[in-house]
């Protein structure tokens, strides 16, 4: 039956149902959701005066952002509502992949807990963005939104993730390691501005290709190398480093250089700034 009050109505193909006092047994089902995204749902709702107590287990396809912000009640004339029964427990979701505009997220293992006072959790324990492992959480209440996560990744192809974040898997090669965490708080792009956050990032026996400012100063590093007896092209081979490390910080939408080394063979760099 389709649950028409969705702007995105869902359709349940088929479900296998058990029911025993005041505890509904899901064993089996196939529902159909936005429009054309096929999952599978298993577990028990047990009824009570307070809340229905959920604890089940949900199997999709991909899905993006926009699937969940039109999965959402509608009126009759056209308003948003909310379903008005408490709720309690846990959905556990695995969909195949995770899209929010470009990016996607794959694999995705995330927890839904519905708590008290309204409030929802989403806890996200096994994601990975371009090779970077992304476990946090995101916590949903009636005053907006807090994300809070950490991002960790160890021995990952540079231009790789480069070439999956920007499109631009020329401007570096190297392994490359990373750790941190980033936290926000607020509604829409209240989100973005209030961004905070710290990483410390660090690469090995790699090359810069591209990097504004920098071709310039590989101009004057390649004079003195020639002028050395030597004659490398640091503008068409890069400029080669033995060590990069660098630890920044987030705080709204601006991202602060706190310390910057470079240590290579034409040349050592430190930076700071903003």
């Amino acid at each position: 039956k389709e649950l028409s009050h969705l702007k995105y109505p869902v359709q349940v193909e088929q479900a296998m149902v058990r029911a025993i006092g005041n505890r509904v047994e899901i064993e089996s089902s196939r529902f159909l959701w936005a429009e054309e995204k096929r999952g599978s749902l298993t577990g028990n709702i047990e009824f009570s005066e307070e809340a229905f107590q959920v604890d089940m287990d949900v199997a999709t396809e991909g899905f993006d952002w926009k699937d969940l912000q039109e999965l959402r009640p509608i009126r009759a004339n056209g308003e948003e509502t909310s379903f008005d029964f408490p709720i309690t427990g846990v959905i556990r979701i695995n969909p195949d992949y995770f899209r929010y505009g470009r990016y996607i997220w794959k694999p995705v293992q995330a927890q839904i807990l519905f708590l008290e006072d309204q409030k929802r959790e989403i806890r996200l324990t096994n994601t990975s963005l371009c090779g970077i492992e992304t476990p946090g959480s995101i916590h949903l209440n009636s005053q907006g939104v807090h994300l809070d996560f950490n991002v960790v990744a160890g021995k990952q192809p540079l231009s790789d993730t480069l070439e999956c974040l920007w499109e631009r898997g020329d401007l570096m090669i190297g392994n490359f390691y990373l750790v941190g965490n980033i936290n926000s708080t607020g509604n829409g792009k209240d989100l973005i501005e209030s961004l905070r956050g710290k990483v410390e990032f660090a690469s090995e026996n790699g090359r810069i290709f591209r990097f504004g400012l920098l071709a310039r100063i590989f101009a004057v590093v390649n004079i003195t190398e020639i002028l050395r007896g030597r004659t490398p092209d640091l503008i068409q081979e890069g400029l080669a480093f033995d060590n990069l490390i660098a630890e920044v910080s987030i705080e709204g939408g601006t991202l602060v250089i706190e310390e910057l080394i470079l240590v290579g063979p034409s040349m050592n760099l430190f930076s700071i700034g903003n």
